[in-house]
């Protein structure tokens, strides 16, 4: 399921399910840099993503017989022979794989862009959301308290330039998972979560994940082409106060 400022979320079917459990997120503090370190390398290296997309999620589309389209394999486990797939755990795609053929081309011909610097205030202003949307139950750009991302953004400082968020949730999904569905951008015609990835004008980012009430895993990522910190107990006003 799809839900779209920009956000996706995603339902996973599962097929003999009860083989396959959803692993226990115990560090979302690691889980988080994980997720800026994939939005990064998918920037600074997109035809190395392309090779990732073509060798590690390509090979998992799968259309079975009858199906109109394909899905995606998120979790399988074979037989002790390792020669036929027993238990699966499935995503149902709006498009099929053509958003994912088309992600492919992009990369191979996206310039490199420079890699976002990750900034606290950015930091606690996602994470401020993820909060708020994983023990709700919501997911949406709007927090409960009726603020949107750039007002979140500067409880700790300052937006400069441009700012846009991105959102992603699903259960099962690993950092990398969690941006390259973004990167295709299954069933959104603009592919708005791709644009944002690749705007060269944002070179500061914010990116925190933690746990969803109903989609079990969640991502907030925030850009901005500058960012003031203005953060309580700073060492000095050059650790105060820093611009991209």
């Amino acid at each position: 399921m799809i839900k779209l400022l920009i956000l996706t979320s995603l339902l996973s079917t599962g097929i003999w399910s009860q083989e396959i459990t959803s692993e226990v997120i115990s560090d979302w503090d690691e889980y988080s840099r994980e997720f800026l370190q994939e939005l990064n390398l998918a920037r600074t290296q997109p035809q190395k993503y392309a090779e990732i997309l073509e060798t590690e999620f390509l090979p998992r589309l799968y259309k079975g017989p009858g199906e109109e389209k394909e899905i995606f394999v998120l979790k399988f486990k074979t037989d002790e022979d390792q020669r036929e797939l027993v238990h699966r755990k499935t995503m149902n795609l709006n498009e099929g794989a053509a958003p994912f053929h088309e992600a492919l081309e992009f990369l191979k011909n996206q310039k490199a862009l420079s890699e976002l610097g990750a900034m606290p205030g950015m930091n606690l202003g996602a994470l401020d959301h993820v909060k708020d949307m994983g023990a709700s139950g919501e997911l949406g750009h709007d927090g409960n308290d009726g603020s949107n991302f750039k007002e979140r953004l500067e409880r700790y400082g300052l937006v400069t330039g441009i700012s846009g968020e991105v959102i992603m949730a699903g259960d099962y999904l690993s950092p990398r998972e969690m941006v390259m569905f973004l990167i295709v951008d299954d069933g959104v015609p603009s592919r708005g979560h791709r644009e944002s990835i690749f705007t060269a004008e944002f070179r500061v980012a914010g990116a925190q994940c933690g746990p969803h009430y109903l989609y079990k895993r969640l991502c907030v990522a925030d850009f901005a082409a500058g960012y003031w910190n203005d953060l309580p107990n700073q060492e000095s006003e050059e650790s105060k106060v820093k611009e991209y």
